[in-house]
C-alpha cells in the first residue's frame, strides 16, 4: 500500500507543480486500459453530438485574403462553434464500482481534429477527465484538479479525427462535485490529421523543403524550449520558447510575437484589456515531433495560462509567464539569449509552421539590421503598424522555410542563443532569396522604456547587466532516494545551477534539513516518506525530492491460503519502508536438516508459492537499513 501512495504523492506533485496534460499518440495497449476500465458506458451506443456543416471553401478563400504580405499571421486552423454543454444536462453519466463515468461523444464530418474550450471547469481530487478519438491513435490526459487554472478557464489539445469521445470519472467519494461546460468546440478544417494506423498525415499547404528538428541532434537542447501556441480563441496557432533570466531562476518566461496577441483590428499597434487577458489564456504545448525519417509522432506536454509581462509593437515581441513551471516534470529546456547587438554570422529558426510538428530552418550566412521602414499589410490593402528601421533582423533563408504559424518562434545566432523573434517576411516559398523579418532581442531589451514594454527588468531583475544567457536543462536535486537515520546526516545538491545561487531549503515528514547554500543536510529520525524542497532566490521555482526513510524495525507477519496443490505465502509490512527484497525459507516440521525451500524476490515480491504440506517457514524482510524478520508454522 505504502508503495502505491508514494507513486500517487509523486504524481501529485508532479501535476501540482506543473499543471501539465499529456496527449499521447499511438498509445500503448496499457494506457488505453485505463481509459477502458472507467468507459462504462458501449461507445457505440453513446449518440454524438453533431456538429454544423459549413463552407470550408468559404473559410479558405477568407484565409487567403487575410494573408499579410511581409508577416506571418497566426495560422488559423479551424471553425469554432459556440456551445453551452454541461454534466447536467447533456452526455450520458452511469455508475462503476469505484465511482460513475460521464460521457459525450462529438461528431464533426471530415474534420482533421477537434479541440474543446471548457469554462467553469472544476475537478474534485480523484476526478479525471479523457478525451481519446473513436480510432484510438491519440489519447489526451488525465486532466486532474491540479491542472486546471483557478478561473476554470481551459482549453484541449488538438484530438485528431472528427469522432472523439471525452471521459469524466468521479470517485464515489466525489460524486456530484464536478463542473464543466463546454462553450466552444473547434472543427479544424486544415492542418494536420493521423490516419487510422497512426501515420501523420501533413497540411496540404506545408511546403516541401522542411526539416524535421529530430533530423539535426545537434539543435536536440534548443528545441526543447519551443513551443506551439494555441490561441485563446482555439482556432489559431503561434510558435515562441522559454528563455532564461538573467539570474537563472527558472521563470518560466516565454518569448513570442505581439501580433500573435494584436488581433484586434480596431486598434492595431496597441493591446486592449480584452487582448492581454485572451494572451492570458494561451495554451502551450511542448516537445511536439515527428521522429526523424518517418511519420509519426511523439507524445507532446501541454500547460494552460500565463500572466502578460510585457510587450512592444515596434520589434513585435510579447513575454508571458506560464502559470505553471514546465521544468519540475517534463524536458523543457530555457534558452540562452544574445542582447549585445553584434552582426550574427548565421541564423537559425525552430518553429511549427501550419501548426505541423517541429521544425528548422537556416540561413548560414552573415545577418543584418533592416535598413528601411518595414510596411505590413493585408491583400485587401489593409494596413498594420509600421516596423521602423533598425529592429528586425533580416534572414534569407537558404535551407527550410517558415510559413504561417512559425510567428514567434526564436531566432538564434551561431552560437545557438536567441537574438531575435519571427515577425514575418515576404510571402514563403522554397526558392532561395526570400527575406524574413525578426524583431531584434537587443533592441527589445529597451522596447518602449517601460516595464510592460520592455524586456530588460524581467529577465535582468537584478540589473546585473550581464550581455548574454546559456541554453540550460532545468535543475534538480541529486542524492539518496532512500536513506537511514542510523547513518547520520546525508547530503543533497541542487545541480545545474550557477555556483553562488542562493536557495531556500524546507522538508516535510520525519526529517530536518540544514542549510548549506547550494547543499544541504537532511537528518532522518521516523520511517516514512518525505521530501525536501529548494526554491531558487527571487523566483517562482521550487524544486521538490521524495526520500524514502527506511525502516529498522517493525512488526512483519505472514499469512497463507492453498489453492489445489499449492500453499501461498504473504508477507505483510504494515509500516515499513526502504524494503530492498524479501528473503524465504520453508523447513518441513520434524526436520533437522537445512531449509527444504529457499527463495529471494523482490521489493514487489510480497508472496511465495510452495507445495503444500507442513513448513516453519521464515520471511527476512530486508530493508535499507537492516533485516526484520516473520515466522510462523504452516499446517
Amino acid at each position: 500500500m505504502k508503495r502505491i501512495y508514494l507513486i500517487t504523492m509523486l504524481l501529485f506533485i508532479a501535476c501540482f507543480v506543473n499543471g501539465q496534460v499529456r496527449i499521447t499518440y499511438q498509445p500503448k495497449s496499457e494506457q488505453l486500459m485505463k481509459i477502458k476500465g472507467k468507459d462504462a458506458v458501449i461507445r457505440t451506443t453513446v449518440k454524438a453530438k453533431e456538429l454544423p456543416s459549413f463552407n470550408v471553401s468559404e473559410m479558405i478563400k477568407e484565409d487567403s485574403l487575410n494573408y499579410v504580405d511581409n508577416v506571418d499571421i497566426p495560422f488559423r486552423f479551424g471553425k469554432g462553434f459556440d456551445v453551452d454543454l454541461s454534466l447536467d444536462k447533456d452526455g450520458v453519466w452511469q455508475n462503476t464500482d469505484e465511482g460513475r463515468v460521464w460521457t459525450m461523444r462529438f461528431h464533426s464530418a471530415n474534420a482533421k481534429s477537434l479541440n474543446f474550450i471548457f469554462n467553469d471547469f472544476y475537478l474534485p481530487d480523484g476526478a479525471e477527465l479523457y478525451i481519446v478519438n473513436a480510432d484510438q491513435t491519440v489519447l489526451y490526459g488525465p486532466v486532474t484538479s491540479t491542472c486546471i487554472p483557478k478561473d476554470g478557464f481551459f482549453m484541449t489539445d488538438m484530438i485528431a479525427g472528427d469522432d472523439v469521445f471525452i471521459y469524466l470519472f468521479e470517485p464515489s467519494e466525489s460524486i456530484g462535485q464536478s463542473r464543466l461546460n463546454i462553450k466552444k468546440v473547434v472543427h479544424a478544417y486544415r492542418g494536420v490529421s493521423i490516419d487510422k494506423k497512426g501515420i501523420l498525415r501533413s497540411s496540404s499547404d506545408l511546403l516541401p523543403c522542411h526539416n524535421n528538428v529530430t533530423c539535426f541532434p545537434e539543435w536536440e537542447m534548443e528545441s526543447r524550449a519551443v513551443a506551439l501556441v494555441l490561441l485563446a480563441n482555439g482556432d489559431a496557432l503561434c510558435s515562441g520558447a522559454l528563455v532564461m533570466p538573467a539570474d537563472y531562476s527558472f521563470r518560466p518566461y516565454f518569448l513570442s510575437a505581439f501580433h500573435c496577441v494584436d488581433i484586434n483590428m480596431f486598434s492595431p499597434g496597441i493591446l486592449s484589456p480584452e487582448e492581454i487577458n485572451d494572451a492570458e489564456h494561451w495554451m502551450f504545448k511542448f516537445g511536439y515531433l515527428e521522429r526523424c525519417g518517418n511519420s509519426y509522432i511523439s507524445q507532446g506536454t501541454s500547460f494552460n495560462g500565463a500572466v502578460f509581462k510585457a510587450g512592444y509593437c515596434n520589434t513585435d515581441f510579447v513575454l508571458m509567464e506560464l502559470n505553471s513551471n514546465p521544468g519540475n516534470t517534463s524536458s523543457t529546456t530555457w534558452l540562452g539569449w544574445n542582447r549585445s547587438g553584434a552582426t550574427p554570422l548565421s541564423g537559425a529558426y525552430i518553429h511549427h509552421p501550419l501548426g505541423e510538428p517541429m521544425k528548422i530552418s537556416f540561413d548560414t550566412e552573415s545577418l543584418s539590421m533592416n535598413d528601411t521602414i518595414l510596411n505590413w499589410h493585408d491583400q485587401q490593402g489593409v494596413l498594420f503598424p509600421a516596423s521602423p528601421i533598425n529592429t528586425h533582423w533580416v534572414t534569407v533563408l537558404d535551407d527550410g522555410v517558415v510559413q504561417n504559424g512559425s510567428s514567434g518562434s526564436p531566432l538564434f545566432d551561431e552560437n545557438k542563443r536567441v537574438i531575435g523573434q519571427l515577425h514575418g517576411g515576404k510571402k514563403e516559398s522554397c526558392s532561395y532569396g526570400v527575406e524574413k523579418y525578426s524583431g531584434a532581442f537587443h533592441k527589445s531589451w529597451i522596447g518602449g522604456g517601460t516595464n510592460l514594454t520592455r524586456l530588460s527588468n524581467w529577465l535582468d531583475p537584478k540589473n546585473s547587466g550581464i550581455m548574454t544567457t546559456n541554453t540550460s536543462a532545468f535543475p534538480s536535486i541529486s542524492g539518496a532516494d532512500i536513506i537511514c537515520p542510523s547513518e547520520g546526516p546525508v547530503i543533497y545538491s541542487v545541480s545545474g545551477i550557477p555556483s553562488g545561487t542562493p536557495v531556500t531549503w524546507s522538508c516535510t515528514g520525519g526529517i530536518t534539513v540544514t542549510a548549506n547554500g547550494t547543499s544541504c543536510t537532511v537528518s532522518a529520525s521516523t520511517a516514512g516518506y518525505a521530501s525536501i524542497s529548494a526554491r531558487l532566490s527571487g523566483s517562482t521555482t521550487i524544486l521538490t525530492k521524495t526520500i524514502e526513510v527506511s525502516s529498522t524495525s517493525g512488526n512483519p507477519y505472514l499469512s497463507y491460503s492453498t489453492d489445489g496443490d499449492n500453499i501461498r505465502l504473504l508477507i505483510h509490512t504494515p509500516n515499513i519502508y526502504g524494503i530492498r527484497q524479501f528473503i524465504w525459507s520453508a523447513t518441513p516440521t520434524g526436520s533437522s536438516g537445512s531449509s527444504y525451500y529457499n527463495s529471494t524476490t523482490g521489493p514487489n515480491g510480497d508472496y511465495w508459492d510452495i507445495p503444500k504440506g507442513s513448513y516453519n517457514v521464515e520471511c527476512r524482510v530486508v530493508t535499507q537499513c537492516g533485516h526484520i524478520i516473520a515466522s510462523m508454522t504452516v499446517n
